[in-house]
């Protein structure tokens, strides 16, 4: 059984949307909706749900912390302009729980270049890779806790002040970069992407757009790869290195 996490800025239609699917799923046991910042969220007369509000604004961190105290054993951290099918979580789910490990299974990822960094996307299809994208995330729920252990180090400081230093307010927005490479300092190996079917929702001002969120983001991988020491790159990874 699986805990959905979601989180709900702005884009209110699409959570009420995603909750009434996904807590339609025998698969899943609760569905998380965070409100960050608080707001009125209500989908009534749904047991698998459960709301919390945010204040102050964690940011992305939120997008754990919203699944941190799941009754389960697995979770799912999704966008809230990304609807996932049921085979399709299965997919990943079963690929989590047949390799008996704590990597993290997404749908879209990202592999460094140790020349062109961050901003360079490849496509792939049931491969390994450093980094998977935040908009959808599965992994063991212990994974969490190991997250806010490593984010509490007073030296992530450092890299929000340079971000808010050149007028860039999230500056929690690398938290699946972060995430990614606890994963794969606990493990020893890379994580997970699955060609699977999904559904696109309308995703009206995206934070991509934002200005400077490339630029902070390729800061942002290269303070994570510095503080987690010794990140190899290959072309064709069979498995990760470093930490």
């Amino acid at each position: 059984m699986l805990t959905i996490g979601i989180l709900n800025c702005k884009r209110q239609n699409n959570v009420v949307a995603l909750v009434n699917r996904y807590s339609a799923m025998p698969i899943v046991s609760r569905v998380t909706v965070w409100s960050s910042p608080p707001g009125d969220f209500r989908v009534s007369d749904n047991p698998k749900l459960l709301t919390a509000t945010c204040a102050p604004d964690w940011g992305m961190y939120a997008r754990f912390q919203s699944v941190l105290n799941a009754p389960t054993e697995w979770v799912m951290t999704v966008d809230d302009d990304l609807f996932i099918p049921e085979e399709s979580i299965k997919v990943m789910l079963d690929a989590r729980m047949k390799d008996k490990d704590k990597r993290i299974s997404g749908m879209f990822g990202r592999r460094p270049s140790q020349t062109q960094g961050f901003a360079v996307f490849k496509d792939l299809v049931d491969e390994d890779c450093e980094i998977v994208v935040a908009r959808v995330m599965v992994f063991h729920v212990s994974l969490i806790a190991r997250f806010f252990d490593v984010v509490r180090d007073p030296r992530w400081e450092e890299l929000y002040a340079k971000g808010r230093a050149n007028g860039w307010t999230k500056t929690t927005n690398i938290e699946d970069i972060i995430m990614s490479y606890t994963a794969m300092r606990d493990t020893g190996r890379l994580n997970q992407i699955h060609k699977v079917p999904h559904q696109e929702f309308d995703a009206p001002e995206p934070i991509w757009k934002m200005p400077n969120f490339f630029p902070y983001r390729q800061a942002g991988l290269t303070f994570t790869q510095q503080f987690f020491n010794n990140w190899s790159h290959s072309d064709q990874p069979t498995g990760w290195t470093g930490c």
